[in-house]
């Protein structure tokens, strides 16, 4: 079995992450916040237990490099993997993140080939996040990478109070508690020809963001 230094870094975020979690009701008397400001990684399948609150999620990160022993795959061999190149990451059930885990075997390089033929070549971490249920979220990306056959839009993230609020806890999924807000970044989402935006912040200046959206029923990222 193949284990590299990343998988030695998903054991010890996870193990930091429930010594906060256990240090911060001791203190409190209360359970963490649903919203959350890190993803921690996942270490293996006992941790797979389902229920309603926390779910899992599959995120991909574009290698520069190709490594020759990364698993080779094609592109329908799992049912979230389009949903994940095409979005970014991609909510799993229980069963698919275990066989995720099991097919990984602690070593998370794919190398995926489309259905042109092309190959992309991507490091996938898995990691677990409680949620509201029945609640629409979003989430503002922050990459310096936009595909090549990505359009580039900009936004200004006073165009709606949740984008302000995503882009200010970037990279966590923000609940979106107003249904007119979710809708309308929904609605964005659908009608613009990408998902990339240069959003202007007074705080953090001009970046670039990958928008991300989780419908109410919870079950796939757009």
């Amino acid at each position: 079995m193949h284990v590299d230094a990343r998988n030695t870094k998903r054991i010890t975020v996870l193990l930091g992450a429930v010594f906060s979690v256990v240090a911060a009701i001791f203190v409190s008397g209360s359970a963490m916040s649903l919203m959350p400001e890190a993803e921690p990684s996942l270490s293996g399948p006992p941790l797979l237990t389902e229920n309603e609150i926390t779910k899992t999620f599959l995120i991909g990160y574009e290698l520069a490099i190709q490594p020759e022993d990364a698993h080779k795959v094609h592109v329908g061999d799992f049912i979230w993997l389009r949903n994940m190149l095409e979005n970014g990451e991609a909510m799993v059930g229980t069963e698919e993140a275990k066989r995720f885990l099991e097919f990984s075997a602690g070593y998370f390089d794919y190398a995926v080939t489309m259905d042109d033929g092309s190959v992309k070549y991507l490091d996938i971490d898995i990691y677990r996040v409680d949620l509201i249920p029945n609640t629409p979220y979003v989430k503002a990306y922050w990459t310096e990478v936009v595909p090549e056959d990505e359009n580039l839009n900009t936004l200004d993230s006073k165009a709606n109070p949740s984008i302000e609020r995503a882009v200010e806890f970037k990279s966590s999924w923000v609940p979106l508690e107003d249904s007119d807000e979710a809708a309308w970044i929904n609605n964005l989402l659908k009608s613009s020809n990408t998902k990339y935006f240069e959003i202007m912040d007074e705080k953090e200046g001009q970046k670039t963001y990958h928008l991300r959206f989780i419908d109410s029923s919870q079950e796939r990222v757009s």
